[in-house]
């Protein structure tokens, strides 16, 4: 609802005289910008480095089967060169697979300062009995 108008009013020569000056006032301002007939010129506008744009990436896999022994650390490498990663990712989530009733085992994780643009290495505790796993993987490069 406008300060100009309120329902029920009557409309008197003040309050058109109002509306009159704050549309002579937005004209102006307008005005000020871009008249008709204007070039707009871009060019500091394409000068400029363009940003770079990486969307994000996921790319999934698993590892070779790896065997672990009981109370052994056991690492295996994660591959991910078919990715076509341009630098690091930004997450590796890891899942072990395992036969039934061979569940006892370590948590896997990624060896810190492994990490690069096509592999990464990894490793597991063994645990229970001796078993041969496979490790699925999912790794993501977010924006840069």
């Amino acid at each position: 609802m406008s300060e100009t108008f309120n329902d029920g009013d009557p409309i008197d020569a003040a309050t058109l005289q109002r509306l009159k000056t704050e549309v002579a006032k937005a004209t102006a301002l307008a005005g000020a910008k871009v008249s008709a007939g204007s070039s707009i010129d871009i060019k500091n506008l394409t000068e400029k480095d363009v940003a770079d744009f990486v969307p994000p990436r996921f790319f999934g896999g698993m590892t070779k089967s790896i065997t672990l022994n009981p109370g052994k650390r056991t690492t295996f490498d994660i591959i991910y060169s078919k990715a076509g990663f341009n630098g690091k990712p930004s997450a590796i989530i890891l899942t072990p697979i395992a036969k039934d009733g061979e569940e006892t085992m370590g948590v896997p994780s990624v060896i810190s300062g492994t990490v690069g643009p096509e592999s990464a290495r990894g490793q597991i505790l063994g645990g229970g009995l001796k078993k041969s796993i496979v490790i699925y993987f999912l790794v993501i490069q977010n924006q840069s």
